[in-house]
């Protein structure tokens, strides 16, 4: 939201990826291209219907808001995203959209979203740091793909997960 600095927008991150984490769900980092960064967590294809991942992200970004009370929002309106983190779990529904990795952006800059490792986060300068104009530069050796075991990561949602956030385990999971 407005009044939000890059480096807050990076410690946000970094908090989330140490939530999801305390729940055994590995994550991965995608600079957005746009104002923002994308926590992308592989799920095991079959764990979950649409509906309960939904129900999911939600359940988790809450939990999150009501543990750092006062940094995070969930909910998408302008207003209430002043001085706050918008987590936007509402990407996780079926129909729903979301830049995927290398996208050029339609901004002025023609910035593009990368996968990024998040060691590498902590060093970047702005969502739009790479664009058109410098992708390439990013795109060499020795920078290695952060994403190299995204697919040999995807995560089982185990029961306490669930529990965890305040959820009733749905009977598919079980």
């Amino acid at each position: 939201g407005p009044g939000i600095s890059w480096k807050r927008t990076i410690e946000a991150a970094e908090v989330l990826r140490e939530f999801l984490s305390s729940f055994g769900m590995q994550s991965f980092a995608k600079i957005s291209g746009g104002k923002g960064i994308h926590a992308v967590v592989p799920i095991i294809r079959g764990e979950l219907k649409w509906p309960q991942f939904k129900e999911l992200a939600h359940a988790i970004s809450t939990s999150l808001d009501s543990l750092v009370p006062g940094q995070f929002v969930t909910v998408a309106s302008k207003q209430k995203r002043e001085k706050k983190i918008f987590i936007d779990y509402l990407r996780n529904a079926r129909g729903a959209t979301s830049v995927v990795p290398y996208t050029v952006r339609a901004n002025e800059d023609a910035s593009v979203t990368i996968p990024i490792s998040w060691d590498t986060l902590r060093g970047v300068k702005s969502a739009r740091q790479f664009t058109v104009q410098n992708i390439d530069e990013w795109l060499v050796p020795p920078n290695e793909d952060p994403w190299k075991d995204f697919f040999k990561s995807a995560n089982r949602i185990s029961p306490d997960i669930w529990e965890k956030v305040g959820l009733t385990i749905p009977r598919q999971t079980m």
